[in-house]
């Protein structure tokens, strides 16, 4: 075995699903595979081999502020090193950034659990939600608005090109529907933690994983096909 090798898998649930994907790291390092950073691409992952340990993860929110400036700050760099310190204090290393979340990982197999305030948790969840919120209708106006400058005949030529339109229709549900499942997923999160409820940091991950696969290479196509559609020119419309 080569512990200095590099291993690409993908996120077999969905990345909203905190409980599932700490649950689903913490499996990989028990097999060996031990996460170096979060590909930005279809939910691939990248992990290191090494000697299988159960070591925990914890994906702990990165918002103090919903504000663009905070967030554009924030957006994929380490968390301060006040935190890093502290964490390095509870037995916790930082390893990746996703999606809003610092990613951490034990450095011990049973490390003083970081965060445990079940209220603030609920809060910096629903920080996150709003966050998601406002920028997807905005990436849909954006996308639209290119869609119909490049493509002004496109309705006008469904006979002869009817796949165009479609795949965008399509787009636009996937992006709300993901929308509306993580609605549904964080609503439930934070009532469950103001009842007291604390995170399932070993959640059951694998009944699922083949349908969120599915739903993970079906957006890749269709994100693949509606990138070449955006960027095709106007003229092969006209």
């Amino acid at each position: 075995m080569n512990e200095n090798e590099t291993v690409v898998r993908i996120l077999p649930c969905a990345s909203f699903d905190i409980e599932s994907v700490e649950s689903w790291l913490t499996d990989m390092a028990g097999e060996g595979l031990y996460l170096e950073r979060q590909g930005n691409y279809f939910g691939l992952f990248h992990f290191r081999r090494g000697e299988p340990r159960a070591l925990p993860y914890r994906l702990v929110s990165s918002l103090e502020s919903t504000s663009i400036l905070q967030q554009s700050r924030i957006n994929g760099t380490p968390p301060p090193q006040e935190a890093l310190d502290l964490a390095a204090h509870y037995g916790w290393e930082y390893v990746a950034y996703l999606e809003g979340f610092f990613v951490y990982r034990g450095t011990t197999e049973r490390p003083r659990e970081m965060e445990t305030d079940r209220t603030l948790q609920a809060a910096a969840i629903r920080k996150l939600f709003w966050w998601d919120f406002l920028f997807l209708p905005l990436g849909l106006a954006l996308l639209s608005g290119k869609y119909f400058v490049t493509t002004t005949s496109m309705f006008r030529r469904i006979d002869s090109l009817p796949l165009f339109p479609t795949l965008f229709i399509l787009a636009m549900f996937a992006g709300v529907a993901e929308l509306l499942l993580k609605f549904i997923f964080y609503r439930a999160l934070v009532r469950s933690l103001d009842l007291g409820i604390p995170l399932n940091h070993r959640k059951p991950w694998k009944p699922h994983a083949k349908f969120w696969l599915s739903v993970k290479l079906f957006n890749a196509v269709l994100l693949v096909l509606v990138a070449v559609l955006f960027c095709l020119p106007r003229s092969l419309f006209l």
